[in-house]
């Protein structure tokens, strides 16, 4: 009877063991899972806010910059058909540099005298925007910032103005405007597959989310007074604005009109007061993604190795507990470490495309200072150099590969913007495009960049004399390969007039063609000139590991 009671009593400990180690190690790991996953959804919100601060930093930079310009000041002093013509032109060249949705300024009563599309058929050329809080901010020498829907494109933007003054102490002459597009935010919104995420403006109107049927209403329960002031300003229209039926409930928690609980994680807009970027996440969902994972991959193992080693259940949790917390932390710092040097990779590659952009409008403004064709000539190449390297920045900033960029897409673009710069008519020069998918390193990327934007300027500029129709084909593309590294053959070919035969590149004394020699030169390649029906630039080289998997292709 009493070997029985030990026997049972023995079992009944070593079950309890199993259960009570069991149940501590998986709340353990599902308190630190589920702690994991606030401070994941913490970080997401807080780094999308400040990238959207620093955008708009960056803009009102530009803002302040284009409100300085001369055109602009001459358009709203004479406001003759030449200044307005000038302004119309500045204000399309920003606005293809910034990539934004519409330049345009308004004179002292709110009139759009001058805009980046002036030529379309929604143009808000002579439009009154009179009643915007960004017009009566900067006239009251306050530089303005809304998020609104657009009365004449009804297309949602951040509006962000600058007056334009005629001296320094004058009273502002108008006011000019940019209007970035809210789309980009949209793109790093619908990243995100799990939860609500939006973004508010000061009213409490939802602007932008993940989920389509609650943008244009109010997150939070508004009174009469904010709905009236919402109507009357009209910055998304004349509603209805309803109620999207959430709730706080507490720090860090909403629910919502069915009774559903969520996390909510905030982030306010530094620069634009009031607005917030919200994150909410279901608390069921968050904590099925962590259970159901966790039960089939540790509990039974878990129980399986309490049945063996019941008696030292509380020395392997003990254990497990320290290895768990150390294996964490570990994890975090490494994770937090390549987060923070990813994201200063991208902002010193947007900083460097900013301040390349600021240099290139420097050289215009100079280029405006000057009667000399032959100097504004160099001017003009010389900003077409720094566009190509500014290219460069831009789509690392971009991509989500920050070492290496294709060469195709870099191509195509930059053979675009040389397109819209020389104001080429495509129907009569047409462009053909033969590049293969390959991926260069930006020490190599800069170089082959800008030596086809000296081979495409030098063929506008010298090929097709009087209007002469042609073709201009740019392309890259691997020769044979050895065991070290892959040659790539680079070539700029058109059927013009051709070069004169005495033409030596050696002893060329043009200073676009001794650039060309000393970027094959730093590229370690060797060039060639062909003339045959027109003339060819081929330029052969090698990069190490350039292209994705060449082994693949073959195959």
């Amino acid at each position: 009877m009493k070997i029985r009671a030990i026997i049972i009593i023995m079992s009944l400990f070593t079950i309890a063991s199993i259960y009570i180690g069991s149940y501590m190690y998986y709340s353990f790991i599902k308190e630190a899972s589920f702690e994991e996953e606030e401070k994941k959804a913490h970080d997401r919100i807080n780094s999308m806010a400040r990238q959207i601060d620093i955008n708009i930093s960056q803009s009102r930079k530009t803002a302040e910059l284009m409100s300085g310009y001369r055109e602009i000041r001459d358009a709203l002093t004479m406001k003759d058909a030449s200044s307005l013509k000038a302004a119309n032109a500045t204000l399309n060249f920003i606005n293809g540099s910034l990539k934004s949705d519409v330049c345009y300024l308004l004179d002292s009563r709110g009139l759009t005298i001058a805009s980046s599309n002036s030529i379309e058929p929604d143009s808000f050329i002579g439009k009154n925007y009179s009643f915007r809080t960004y017009f009566t901010d900067a006239m009251n020498n306050i530089p303005g910032l809304l998020i609104a829907l657009g009365v004449t494109s009804m297309k949602r933007g951040v509006y962000i103005s600058h007056p334009v003054f005629a001296g320094i102490g004058h009273m502002p002459l108008g006011v000019a405007v940019i209007k970035m597009s809210i789309e980009e935010w949209l793109l790093d919104i619908n990243k995100v597959d799990e939860g609500i995420i939006l973004i508010h403006d000061p009213n409490g109107i939802i602007v932008v989310s993940n989920r389509k049927d609650i943008e244009y209403n109010f997150l939070w329960e508004p009174d009469d007074a904010t709905v009236k002031s919402v109507i009357q300003s009209m910055l998304f229209g004349k509603g209805p604005f309803k109620w999207s039926g959430y709730k706080k409930t507490g720090i860090g928690s909403a629910v919502d009109a069915g009774g559903t609980v969520f996390t909510m994680h905030d982030s306010e807009l530094k620069n634009y007061p009031g607005s917030r970027v919200v994150y909410l996440q279901s608390i069921d969902d968050v904590k099925k993604k962590i259970s159901a994972p966790l039960f089939w991959t540790t509990g039974i193992v878990i129980v399986m190795l309490c049945f063996i080693i019941g008696v030292a259940v509380a020395y392997l949790y003990k254990e497990a507990n320290f290895e768990i917390k150390k294996r964490i932390s570990a994890e975090e710092a490494m994770q937090q470490s390549l987060l923070d040097k990813d994201f200063l990779m991208k902002e010193i590659h947007h900083r460097v495309k900013n301040n390349l952009m600021i240099v290139q409008t420097l050289l215009m403004l100079q280029m405006n200072q000057v009667d000399d064709e032959k100097a504004k000539s160099l001017f003009m190449e010389s900003q077409h150099r720094i566009r190509s390297i500014g290219l460069i920045h831009e789509r690392l900033y971009q991509s989500s590969d920050i070492r290496s960029l294709n060469i195709s897409e870099y191509i195509s673009s930059l053979a675009g913007e040389l397109f819209n710069t020389y104001n080429v008519n495509t129907s009569w020069i047409k462009l053909n495009l033969k590049v293969d998918d390959i991926n260069l390193n930006i020490d190599t990327m800069i170089p082959c960049g800008l030596i086809i934007n000296e081979l495409i300027s030098n063929s506008f500029k010298y090929a097709f004399p009087d209007n002469r129709k042609g073709e201009l084909t740019v392309a890259m593309g691997y020769g044979d390969a050895d065991a070290d590294a892959d040659e790539i053959i680079m070539s700029v070919k058109d059927n013009g007039v051709g070069l004169d035969e005495k033409f030596d590149m050696a002893r060329a004394g043009s200073m676009g063609m001794q650039i060309i020699n000393s970027l094959v030169h730093q590229i370690h390649g060797k060039i060639e000139i062909i003339r045959l029906d027109g003339t060819e630039f081929r330029i052969t080289f090698k990069e190490k590991k350039s292209r994705k998997n060449r082994a693949g292709q073959q195959a």
